[in-house]
C-alpha cells in the first residue's frame, strides 16, 4: 500500500477543488497510470486500488516431466491475489496457454508440453485492480525419448 499526501495549491480556494489527478510510475518502467482522486478533507489517500508489481526471480526448468517454472513475491506494492503463467512454444507466439495459481503459491509444473521445443514463460502477479509488468524466460524440453523415460 502507497500513502500520499499534499497540499492545496496556494493561489487556489480549496473550495473549488473537486479532485486530484495523480500519476503512478513505477521505478524502472516506462508506464504511466493516472488516477483521479476525489478531494478528501484530510488531503491523504492510500493507493489500494493498484496492481501489484512484478515477481522477481523468474527461474524456469525443463526436465523428462515438463517444465518447472518458479518465482518469488513481489517485496513491495500492492497485496497479491493470484500468478498468471503464460507459456508458448517459442516458434509460435500466437499458441499461448496458460494457467492460473493462488497468491500463496511460488512454482507451477506444466506438463502439457512437447519435446524438443523452446518455450517462452511469462509470469504476471494480478490482483481485483490489474497484473503486474511480465517478467519473461525461456526454457527447452528435452528429446522424446528422455521426455517420456523411454
Amino acid at each position: 500500500m502507497t500513502r500520499v499526501t499534499w497540499d492545496d495549491p496556494r493561489h487556489v480556494n480549496s473550495m473549488y477543488i473537486r479532485g486530484y489527478n495523480i500519476y503512478i510510475q513505477r521505478e524502472g518502467e516506462k508506464r504511466v497510470e493516472q488516477r483521479y482522486v476525489r478531494r478528501v478533507e484530510d488531503q491523504e489517500f492510500l493507493f489500494e486500488s493498484l496492481p501489484p508489481a512484478r515477481p522477481r526471480g523468474l527461474r524456469a526448468e525443463a526436465n523428462s516431466n515438463g517444465i518447472i517454472v518458479s518465482w518469488q513475491s513481489p517485496v513491495e506494492g500492492a497485496p497479491v491475489e493470484g500468478y498468471l503463467v503464460l507459456y508458448n512454444p517459442a516458434s509460435d507466439p500466437d499458441f499461448v496457454k496458460h494457467v492460473r495459481v493462488p497468491g500463496s503459491a511460488s512454482r507451477v509444473h506444466l506438463d502439457k508440453v512437447k519435446p524438443l521445443t523452446e518455450y517462452m514463460l511469462t509470469v504476471r502477479a494480478f490482483n481485483r485492480f490489474g497484473e503486474s509488468p511480465s517478467y519473461q524466460a525461456r526454457a527447452k524440453t528435452p528429446c522424446e525419448n528422455d521426455f517420456f523415460n523411454l
